[in-house]
């Protein structure tokens, strides 16, 4: 199985390269600034890496021509990880910083969902995994740009399945909920022993944070070529935090 994950060099990222990686695979990934040590673990014909900014949709084509050479012009799994935000109240807010988060978290998914479907639509196979939030359902304030772009993104997953699934092609969005990584290790310890961290727990049923791997996990089993009639949808990752 050939597999590329955008945004791949940590995090839950790290976990979905690892957990097919482990499997025998072949891993694409892209990084952001440092390639990553973690894979120096796997043999290097297994994997493929590359640095790519998805701000510069100009470069998207040539970072997957080169990962196309690697996989030999093949692709089973794609899975647009990589999204940021920069929280503010909307009234103190700066345009550059929305246009931003716009840009990374749907602008890059769009430029993929484009480039993919075409080698996939010839194929007539393939699975598409858009990683998006419950923000994007619960909102969150201060995160009107995260929470806007993730909405959008699950709108892209369900016009992607209308137009790609007939060809064989699944498009489903992942929409984790707190997920424990260095991302969000700092508002945690910020939060920790507080009312507010107690409160964040009173709302997830299952009372703990997602680990990375239960994210890469459920992905990977979702890629298994068991899974044949799932399109369109979005699956919340989330413990019972939004029951």
């Amino acid at each position: 199985m050939n597999v590329l994950i955008i945004g791949g060099s940590r995090g839950i990222g790290q976990a979905i390269a690892e957990k097919y990686l482990k499997e025998g695979h072949q891993v694409g990934i892209s990084f952001n600034s440092t390639d990553p040590e973690y894979l120096k673990e796997y043999p290097k014909e297994q994997y493929f890496s590359g640095q790519l900014d998805v701000q510069d949709d100009q470069n998207i084509p040539v970072f997957f021509k080169k990962y196309k050479e690697f996989s030999k012009n093949k692709i089973d799994v794609f899975i647009y990880n990589t999204g940021i935000t920069i929280d503010g109240l909307t009234i103190h807010a700066d345009i550059k910083d929305f246009d931003k988060v716009m840009a990374v978290n749907i602008r890059g998914a769009y430029c993929f969902l484009k480039e993919v479907g075409y080698l996939m639509y010839y194929k007539k196979k393939g699975k598409m995994f858009f990683l998006s939030s419950v923000s994007a359902k619960k909102g969150g304030r201060g995160q009107l740009s995260y929470a806007a772009s993730k909405a959008a993104l699950e709108a892209l997953v369900r016009v992607g399945a209308q137009e790609f699934s007939r060809a064989g092609i699944m498009v489903n969005a992942i929409a984790p909920g707190i997920v424990e990584t260095d991302m969000t290790e700092g508002v945690l310890s910020y939060l920790k022993g507080s009312k507010k961290s107690d409160g964040i727990f009173d709302r997830i049923a299952m009372r703990r944070l997602a680990q990375p791997s239960e994210i890469a996990n459920f992905i990977h089993a979702l890629s298994s070529e068991e899974i044949t009639y799932i399109t369109g949808q979005t699956f919340n990752i989330d413990g019972g935090y939004m029951l």
